[in-house]
């Protein structure tokens, strides 16, 4: 409603029933559920978006927000935009939880999910492997070419997150990765031998959960909006850029850097909406890796 008003200060947001003066603007910072990782909300979170081009480079605060939501991978939602319209999704129910727990230890608790894609890469992959930190929303992960590769690829990526001189002040408390949420998939689920001594190895722990099974079928949120937004990225940059198919694995890459280059949305709902909230990166590194 309002599309075409301009900023006439009646216009009303489809979202969150706000009146706002500018609803093209308002609507830059939409809910992540329609694929970006900046919160759709009140009139003040319009600056969150100005906020992160403001610390970039002359050539990035030059840009228009229209422009800048383009550069970067269409983050947020912009309704004229035809590129976000295209990925707007809609479809099945999505059952969501009231007040989630959240593990408030930054790098302790992920959950991840693995994702298929039907063209193998130019490098010969075709799965990816997703994982979202709890506590500061960053985004890790891997590509493989079988399903068999998984509990190496897990072990490498803990490995590499363990040993990387930035979360040195985490590891001072304990251990990045101590847990896994993740799906009762045959790679890794608590009868495949081989990934169940590579956690105890490493000292992981692990909790399951079953998808589509009474009981069970909302324990794997976490994970399928991990899947979600990843996807609504890649999507975006691949659509944008006119890349082939083949190239997801860049795709995938940039992605990656960009959402834990954004403050997401629970970290701006809890501070003050001037642009200046804490990125994934910086909350993980503890300030080491500065916005």
């Amino acid at each position: 409603r309002g599309d075409d008003v301009g900023r006439d200060l009646n216009a009303q947001c489809d979202f969150c029933d706000t009146n706002v003066a500018d609803l093209r603007l308002h609507a830059l910072l939409a809910d992540p559920a329609y694929g970006g990782s900046i919160p759709h909300g009140t009139l003040d979170q319009q600056n969150v978006l100005a906020g992160v081009k403001g610390t970039l480079e002359p050539k990035c605060k030059r840009m228009t927000l229209t422009d800048f939501h383009v550069r970067t991978g269409h983050m947020g939602y912009d309704p004229s935009c035809d590129v976000c319209r295209m990925l707007k999704k809609s479809g099945r129910k999505i059952i969501s939880e009231i007040d989630p727990y959240h593990d408030t230890r930054v790098g302790h608790t992920w959950s991840g999910d693995i994702i298929y894609f039907d063209h193998e890469s130019r490098h010969g992959n075709r799965y990816g492997a997703v994982f979202r930190d709890e506590g500061s929303d960053v985004i890790d992960g891997f590509k493989m070419a079988f399903r068999s590769d998984t509990t190496e690829e897990v072990r490498s990526m803990v490995r590499r997150l363990r040993s990387d001189p930035r979360f040195a002040s985490v590891m001072k408390k304990y251990k990045l990765m101590t847990h896994l949420d993740i799906d009762l998939a045959g790679e890794w689920d608590n009868k495949c031998a081989p990934f169940q001594a590579m956690i105890t190895g490493e000292g992981i722990d692990v909790s399951y959960c079953q998808p589509g099974y009474d009981g069970n079928h909302r324990s794997a949120g976490k994970q399928e909006n991990t899947v979600k937004q990843i996807e609504m990225t890649m999507k975006g940059i691949m659509v944008e850029t006119s890349l082939p198919t083949s190239w997801w694995e860049e795709a995938w890459d940039a992605s990656v850097i960009l959402m834990n280059s954004f403050p997401t949305s629970r970290w701006v709902k809890s501070r003050e909406s001037d642009g200046d909230s804490p990125r994934p990166l910086e909350l993980l590194s503890e300030g080491v890796i500065s916005r």
